[in-house]
């Protein structure tokens, strides 16, 4: 009999050997296997012939081992609890949020309790944040999921609606006090404004906007607009509180609010693990998305 040596073992063919084994005879193995007699044995003889000896021969009890037989059941049954095992501890990782989780998270939602609160519940779980406004790759860049406002179809992963956040138009008293009212919603973004740095475009009648400030940190734009310098659009963490003191102003009712779509975007979900699971559940509960069809 010549072995193949280089050809891997199937695990299909070990448990039929090692099952064969344990029931003494093919039918009494093709019965728990729940596959046809024939099957059996021909799974059996790949094996031998991959391990270039005879494992079994029959017996006038049924089948018995060969010396050979003797010697690889050990092992075979072996490699099958040590299998067993693995695929038990990937369905508790599956189940259980644990290990390393990394996301990628507009930043104008940076700062919000939603995160730390995670964090906390979840100790076993490594949260990796990165606040971004760049399209990231999410599977070259090795995140496990992004969230994304305002973006829709994404057609290399799964897109899953979680909720929405909101942004105003605001700016300080004084500066509406020098530059009127605002009457037509266009006018808002022509006019002289303290920019996060992902916001920046150009206007609807292709000019670009007069501009005093641009930053790509939240809070610096927030300065900006208490300070006169223009119009900001943030989130509401971060202007609620001047609005309600009227330190800053809404400059028009269509940007108050600006409701903006959050996705997560995601690998397979047939594959996704507990902590990515858990962390969109958290997102979506936070910002109000309709519970998951």
């Amino acid at each position: 009999m010549s072995g193949t040596p280089d050809d891997d073992l199937s695990i299909d063919d070990l448990r039929t050997f090692v099952t064969a084994v344990e029931e003494g005879s093919l039918g009494s193995a093709a019965r728990r296997l729940q596959q046809p007699k024939s099957t059996v044995s021909r799974r059996l003889h790949r094996l031998e012939e991959q391990l270039g000896t005879r494992l079994l021969h029959r017996t006038p009890r049924g089948l018995g081992q060969t010396d050979a037989g003797r010697v690889a059941f050990a092992p075979a049954r072996a490699i099958l609890e040590d299998l067993a095992s693995l695929r038990e501890l990937a369905r508790a990782g599956m189940a259980e949020p644990r290990g390393h989780l990394k996301v990628s998270i507009p930043r104008d939602l940076a700062g919000l309790p939603c995160w730390m609160a995670f964090a906390q519940a979840h100790p076993q779980v490594v949260t990796e944040l990165e606040f971004t406004n760049r399209y990231v790759d999410v599977v070259g860049e090795g995140f496990d999921l992004a969230l994304r406002g305002g973006r829709g179809e994404d057609t290399t992963l799964i897109v899953r609606r979680v909720g929405t956040y909101r942004l105003r138009a605001v700016a300080s008293p004084a500066w509406l006090e020098e530059h009127g009212p605002i009457e037509d919603p266009d006018e808002v973004r022509t006019q002289e404004c303290v920019l996060f740095a992902p916001f920046r475009q150009t206007g609807r009648r292709g000019r670009a906007h007069r501009r005093h400030l641009i930053a790509n940190d939240l809070s610096t734009v927030l300065d900006g607009a208490l300070r006169g310098l223009g119009i900001a659009f943030l989130p509401d963490h971060l202007c609620l509180e001047a609005l309600g003191d009227q330190r800053l102003i809404a400059v028009h009712p269509d940007y108050d609010p600006l409701e903006i779509p959050l996705y997560a975007a995601y690998p397979d979900r047939r594959t996704m693990p507990a902590a990515s699971s858990a962390f969109i559940d958290a997102v979506a509960e936070f910002f109000g998305a309709p519970d998951r069809p």
